[in-house]
């Protein structure tokens, strides 16, 4: 039996010091919170340790003798009483939402739900006792190392070009990768990457989420899966099919490899929503842990979700605790691994409170006067579901507009790049430059182009395979040049307060209706774009199709 001590509050997570380890969980409406160690296989649970002391809400113990590598989660007990929004049911075992690294996969079961499922309309009510542990993955503990070695570049906002890429979707079938770490972290850092990336004059990559994501039940049972990750499940680690034989470390030595070329690192990150859906999803950390304190419940009736991202749930960021929580994360991206800016999913709803949302919201505050994050590009997706959620001129301070330097776009559809491009502020700051990810050489450096601009942006992105000539066009001509014997659009903008694109006429039908909501005006570069100096050399555009 392991010896047990008092152990701290903070910081939370498992955190090995040499001797054992602290862990510190935070719960505010539990009655009793249990640590559960596994083998090594995650397949049997070997002792149960109960966490005693309780500190403002967060329950902790020191275990003595705990070194990294070892497999542990939770089960909390407290009211099942869904109607008033509590969900505590100790036959589910419970991901720690500081969770570093993870073992094994989610395997979908009717356990994993904290409700009996039914066709019964009121079947969330109805608490389940099956153990749930054989079917979730299990927290690993990690050493604090510091991983990251490099210095990074800091590179000022108005010189910053940022391609936008998917971890697997860049490098899964580049012809010139290794076969073994393939859509893998350390593929990134290979070589063909980095020329690729120097030669077109790129400054930062923006990698989709990497944090664990889950495998969502519904797109399984359909033979299809989660391709990019939008549906966190642990914010602290990385996705499990993102790493290779050379585990977190992985991750820092491909971020000095990046830094080292000049290019910086930034992540979008989803601290909006989890991956536990509305009242009708499974149980599998913040949920059963303390339904109440991590998500935003729908005024006067807490059983049920405001849902306010339009995936079911939405976090509850003006609890201090989980104000907590996303600082503590977003400090360990930049500090532990070097990340060097973030750019904020659906920020907007990071920013609610109970009267809407409010750009002086704590947690923005919190970021901004953080001595790591300060340092930090910090980008702000401007818009959300819920009310007034279209917020494009309204950035917190100190954030910069998303819709200003990046693009919404249906990578690997073929679609092309698709930007708001009317009615937008002149008051915007000067954008940075947005590349979709490609892998065809748009050509020289693009750090030519005019940064200076109080217009949105400029996007390039590739649409499809073949190779074509632009075709004139009877409206709206676009004055730019497109270089010799490249894919390259260099553009001088000269048309007064706006970068002007060719209109397709099936700009927005391709766009979810919520979006042609918000994008009355939706612009669309494609092969048909109008040049009036254009070359018989042939566009290029390539498009990446998944892994």
């Amino acid at each position: 039996m392991s010896i047990v001590k008092e152990g701290k509050p903070y910081p939370r997570g498992a955190h090995f010091d040499g001797k054992g380890t602290n862990f510190a969980l935070f719960s505010d409406h539990a009655s009793k919170v249990i640590l559960c160690l596994f083998d090594q296989q995650g397949s049997t649970e070997i002792e149960r340790i109960q966490l005693k002391e309780c500190t403002n809400g967060v329950w902790h113990g020191y275990v003595e003798g705990i070194k990294p590598g070892q497999l542990y989660g939770y089960r909390v007990e407290g009211t099942w009483d869904p109607a008033n929004g509590l969900r505590f049911n100790a036959n589910k075992l419970l991901l720690d939402p500081y969770a570093r690294k993870l073992s094994g996969n989610i395997q979908w079961d009717d356990a994993l739900y904290g409700y009996t499922i039914s066709d019964d309309t009121d079947a969330d009510l109805n608490m389940d006792d099956r153990d749930s542990a054989k079917f979730m993955p299990k927290a690993i503990v990690v050493a604090p190392d510091v991983l990251v070695k490099s210095s990074k570049p800091d590179i000022r906002w108005p010189k910053t070009i940022i391609y936008e890429a998917h971890v697997r979707g860049l490098t899964m079938q580049h012809p010139l990768i290794a076969n073994d770490i393939r859509g893998t972290f350390a593929a990134l850092s290979d070589s063909a990457i980095i020329s690729h990336l120097q030669r077109i004059g790129v400054t930062a990559i923006e990698l989709m989420p990497i944090h664990a994501f889950t495998q969502d039940r519904y797109l399984l049972e359909k033979n299809l899966a989660n391709y990019w990750g939008y549906n966190t499940l642990a914010y602290f680690a990385p996705e499990p099919a993102y790493l290779g034989s050379g585990g977190l470390e992985e991750i820092a030595k491909t971020v000095d490899a990046l830094h080292d070329a000049g290019i910086e690192i930034i992540l979008d990150v989803v601290y909006n929503h989890t991956c536990e859906g509305n009242h009708l999803g499974p149980t599998l950390s913040w949920k059963g842990i303390d339904n109440l304190s991590y998500y935003k419940e729908l005024p006067g009736n807490p059983r049920y979700y405001d849902n306010l991202t339009g995936c079911g749930n939405a976090l509850n960021t003006s609890h201090p605790k989980v104000m907590q929580m996303i600082m503590d994360s977003l400090r360990l991206w930049a500090s532990v691994y070097g990340i060097d800016g973030f750019r904020f999913d659906l920020a907007l709803t990071l920013g609610r409170n109970e009267n809407g949302f409010n750009r002086d919201h704590a947690l923005f505050h919190a970021m901004l006067q953080d001595p790591i994050l300060t340092r930090c590009k910090l980008i702000a997706e401007p818009w959300d579901v819920g009310p007034g959620g279209f917020q494009l001129a309204h950035s917190p301070p100190g954030f910069q507009n998303g819709m200003a330097i990046t693009v919404m776009s249906h990578a690997n559809s073929g679609l092309g790049a698709k930007a708001c491009c009317r009615n937008l502020p002149a008051a915007l700051p000067p954008p940075a430059i947005c590349l979709m990810n490609s892998t065809a050489d748009p050509g020289p450096a693009l750090t030519s182009l005019p940064h200076t601009m109080a217009s949105p942006c400029m996007i390039w992105s590739p649409t499809t395979k073949s190779t074509t000539k632009p075709t004139a066009k009877t409206t709206r001509t676009v004055p730019m040049t497109i270089a010799a014997g490249t894919a390259a659009m260099k553009a001088k903008l000269m048309m007064r307060k706006y970068w002007r694109c060719v209109r397709s006429k099936n700009a927005t039908s391709s766009l979810p209706y919520s979006s042609r909501k918000a994008f009355p005006c939706c612009w669309q570069v494609t092969s048909s774009i109008t040049a009036s100096k254009a070359t018989t050399t042939p566009i290029v555009r390539t498009t990446h199709r998944a892994g």
